[in-house]
């Protein structure tokens, strides 16, 4: 395994954290945000369950104009929950994540427009693209699509053929939208079924390993993202870094903080992590768990993963001065984020 060599940040003692301490839940889906007006966002989240999202939701939020705040806290936050039934490879429909997943309904736009956020814009966005290479006469899944950004990026770089497969329904109408509007052809989905395995030369997943809050479900996840892969193919995964730095302030200047619950063991596996917003209107939280290399790679491996190799995003420099702004290079120095590519036996 080809983990990345980073040694140990140093820490900051709690003193220096910046930003106002806020107490977690115990629940792993509970968020303890709070809007600027101080009302609580459990009760809201609780109340926005009880109403139907409606397509006329899900316009008045592309246009900005939704005088409902909820979602801000699940930007980052992809929902897992198996596809196949493992026993006998029938599809299965989960009640209980597609519930959980109406809270993606109207996060269509708001989720595009973090796709150019400077860090995204100038880091992850053209490493990523590195990663997936000559994309021409590839099928491609885009396992986790969200806004339908990355399907997009797959079908103008290439591919023959790109999936988006997201459980939130609102977010795939609102990628489906974007996509008919750009007049780029992509199919998108809300369920896998036996008909897609060993039918991809692709698959890129970012920003999902992290929601896996179990080893069992990490090994589980692996397993789903590499089962659509014909032999010989790749899998592309944007894990949580496993050195990134534990010092909530890190990341301000990209928009976000990470602050482990365990401060004095942060690379501990399965230990969880929340995700700030702090970035122009953006403030709200939601959780991650992290995994080790060691871990991540053993699940791929375990999934038929004949190779696991790891890279640390770097900056586009192209067409922008020399002098990288420092909050970028602090970002580049101690990513929070991986790049992993994995080749199929």
């Amino acid at each position: 395994m080809n983990a990345p060599s980073l040694s140990a940040p140093q820490r900051l003692p709690p003193s220096e954290y910046a930003g106002p301490a806020i107490s977690l839940r115990d629940a792993p889906f509970e968020t303890n945000a709070l809007y600027p007006s101080g009302t609580d966002f459990v009760s809201r989240r609780r109340r926005h369950r009880e109403r139907r999202v409606t397509e006329t939701d899900c316009h008045n939020f592309d246009t900005h104009k939704s005088d409902d705040a909820l979602g801000l806290h699940s930007i980052f936050f992809k929902l897992w929950r198996p596809a196949y039934d493992h026993a006998d490879k029938q599809p299965r429909i989960d009640a209980m994540a597609k519930e959980t997943a109406a809270q993606f309904d109207q996060l269509g736009a708001l989720y595009e427009d973090m796709a150019n956020w400077p860090f995204r814009r100038r880091i992850e966005t053209p490493s990523v693209k590195t990663a997936l290479g000559d994309l021409r006469s590839l099928d491609a899944l885009d396992y986790g699509c969200g806004s339908g950004f990355y399907s997009r990026v797959l079908k103008n770089g290439g591919a023959r053929r790109v999936v988006g497969y997201d459980l939130a329904d609102g977010m795939l109408a609102y990628a489906k939208r974007r996509a008919q509007a750009e007049r780029v052809d992509v199919e998108f989905t809300s369920s896998l079924t036996p008909d897609h395995a060993e039918s991809f030369d692709l698959v890129l997943s970012v920003y999902v390993l992290p929601y896996a809050t179990t080893a069992t479900e990490l090994t589980q996840m692996c397993a789903e993202m590499m089962r659509p892969l014909r032999p010989g193919g790749r899998l592309i995964a944007l894990p949580i870094h496993p050195r990134f730095e534990p010092v909530p302030s890190y990341y301000e200047g990209c928009g976000f903080r990470l602050t482990p619950d365990d401060g004095d063991t942060p690379y501990r596996d399965g230990s969880r992590i929340r995700l700030d917003l702090c970035y122009q209107q953006h403030d709200a939280s939601v959780y991650a768990w992290y995994w080790s290399a060691e871990s991540i790679d053993a699940a791929l491996r375990a999934a038929g993963a004949a190779t696991v190799t790891w890279s640390n995003p770097d900056i586009d420099r192209r067409g922008d001065p020399a002098q990288v702004p420092p909050e970028l290079q602090a970002y580049v120095d101690k990513p929070h984020a991986a790049v992993i590519e994995c080749r199929k036996e």
